[in-house]
């Protein structure tokens, strides 16, 4: 007789095997032929011929809804996210991640690093070190990085082409959202107002990268009222144009924990299907295309003017009139 598996074990065991087939499809006869703590002998789920389980049966929902729970509790108190695949009725454990916080903390940690010397060959390497096991690790960064991180350093206003148009700043921060970095600054031209520029809409004469300086070092301060850390807030719905809409969605239950690291929302009713999330939207072209990312797991429920954007946008893609 098998020895009773308590439900920690439980999903520690599904933690393991999902982590050990990373690349493979998980379905939900797997874990219950692999993962012990999951096929009760005292309610065995009825399956067909060539062994696989009986769908809409109780025993397989019980099941089902064993995996759902442990899927949201190891997201919640472990932190480790288990994706839901509702196309391919499969599992997939997700890739190491940092949060916000963490990712502002690195960038903030790079700019204290000092390593010696550039790597002649190569503009962009700032360093190399081989360990104990001769792994060797490199750091590179981007043409613009370092005069760029020394006019922050030094308050020094310079002269930038963004989309087009030729403008000055005053440096404050720089930070990473996503796969692109944004630079935070003062607006000499607007009372320095904050304004931030993604990097790779930056344009340089003759492809040379450089920033003209425009004042003395030292020309301007960070106002005391600018926090660093709402500064890299570089979700645009944080800081978009939009007026602020309060906005509800219906998410399927196994794709909560990724729509909740997406959007800062809150969860305001939960069945076992689906909970409903409320957040407050102020970039709604980047909220309708990353709600539509769902495919059909988050659908806006409120507001109608919110909802009729998603549906536009669903019909333009489509080639709707």
């Amino acid at each position: 007789m098998a020895r009773p598996v308590d439900a920690n074990e439980r999903r520690l065991n599904l933690i393991a095997y999902l982590d050990e087939r990373r690349t493979a499809r998980v379905t939900l006869d797997d874990i219950v032929n692999n993962v012990p703590g999951y096929d009760n002998p005292d309610q065995p789920i009825p399956r067909d011929p060539d062994g696989d389980l009986t769908p809409d049966t109780t025993p397989w929902d019980s099941v089902r809804k064993k995996v759902r729970r442990d899927v949201k509790d190891i997201s919640e108190k472990l932190r480790i996210d288990i994706a839901y695949n509702e196309t391919e009725g499969s599992y997939r454990i997700g890739r190491p991640f940092f949060t916000p916080a963490e990712r502002r903390a690195l960038v903030a940690a790079a700019s204290l690093i000092e390593l010696e010397g550039f790597l002649p060959a190569d503009r962009t390497g700032i360093g190399q070190v081989v360990g104990d096991d001769r792994a060797q690790i490199r750091v590179t960064i981007d043409d613009w990085f370092v005069p760029l991180v020394q006019a922050i350093e030094d308050r020094t206003p310079i002269r930038i082409s963004y989309d087009g148009r030729e403008r000055v700043v005053e440096p404050w921060f720089l930070g990473r959202w996503r796969t692109a970095w944004y630079l935070v600054a003062g607006d000499p031209d607007h009372d320095h107002q904050m304004r931030r520029f993604r990097m790779d809409r930056l344009s340089f004469a003759d492809d040379q990268v450089s920033f003209p300086v425009v004042g003395e070092p030292g020309s301007y301060d960070i106002p005391d009222d600018v926090d660093a850390e709402e500064a890299l807030d570089l979700d645009p719905n944080s800081w978009g144009p939009d007026p602020a809409t309060e906005v509800e969605v219906r998410v399927a239950a196994d794709h909560e924990y990724r729509f909740m690291q997406e959007f800062d929302a809150e969860i305001v009713e939960r069945t076992t299907d689906h909970v409903v999330a409320r957040l407050v939207v102020r970039h709604r072209t980047s909220f309708v295309i990353r709600i539509l990312a769902f495919r059909g797991q988050a659908v806006v429920l409120a507001p109608p003017d919110v909802r009729a954007l998603v549906r536009d946008h669903l019909a333009s893609t489509a080639g709707v009139a």
